[in-house]
């Protein structure tokens, strides 16, 4: 094939901006059939992305890696991540019920003026406060997972290429939220372990 470069004109220049404008690279050309510097500007960001010689030019090798990648984005791309709606719900309940009890235990601890109960009861209330947090987080980065997976449904059967972009989005969230995720559960571990010392010495001193 000939070299695509400024001046070139007619369909292959067409085609080669509509596979620019489907791969979203910027700056976006318009799809005139005139190769414009917009359009050389797009080849050398596509150029490299791909760390091929950056010339602004489309000669064999540039115009077979721009195919290649626009027919692996308009490839459909399974959605990896678990439907976060049902795993929200079961979430939420049991860090509400997690967190009742800890709120009414620190309220206990906070009416005994006792120095042994205090010292334990500050490392009780720093682990509640990072239970919190990581909810919170947690609960951030969920929401923007249930976001990715809308778009993804949206998008599968019309924008294979918007499709991935919601794939790529929801793994990164996922990873985040379940970074989240292991660090309240680990907040959650020590108040298991730490109840029965707490609530004991409460027991004691209401008798």
């Amino acid at each position: 094939m000939s070299i695509l470069k400024i001046g070139s004109k007619g369909q292959p220049v067409l085609n080669l901006q509509k596979a620019l404008i489907d791969l979203k690279i910027r700056p976006r050309p318009k799809a005139t059939g005139t190769f414009d510097t917009v359009t050389e500007d797009a080849v050398r960001a596509f150029q490299k992305t791909h760390r091929m010689k950056r010339d602004g030019k489309v000669g064999t090798k540039t115009a077979a890696r721009i195919r290649a990648a626009v027919e692996q984005a308009r490839r459909p791309i399974q959605m990896s991540v678990p439907d976060y709606a049902p795993i929200m719900k079961h979430t939420e309940q049991s860090y509400e019920k997690v967190r009742k009890d800890w709120m009414k235990t620190l309220a206990m601890v906070k009416r005994h003026d006792n120095p042994v109960l205090n010292l334990l009861g500050d490392e009780y209330r720093y682990y509640f406060t990072l239970f919190e947090k990581q909810h919170g987080d947690w609960r951030k980065f969920a929401k923007k997972v249930g976001i990715e997976q809308a778009g993804y449904d949206k998008t599968i059967d019309t924008d294979p290429w918007s499709a991935r972009e919601h794939v790529k989005r929801c793994r990164d969230f996922h990873r985040k939220a379940s970074a989240a995720n292991n660090a309240r559960d680990g907040a959650a571990e020590f108040k298991k372990m730490a109840d029965p010392k707490v609530k004991g010495m409460l027991a004691e001193l209401a008798r």
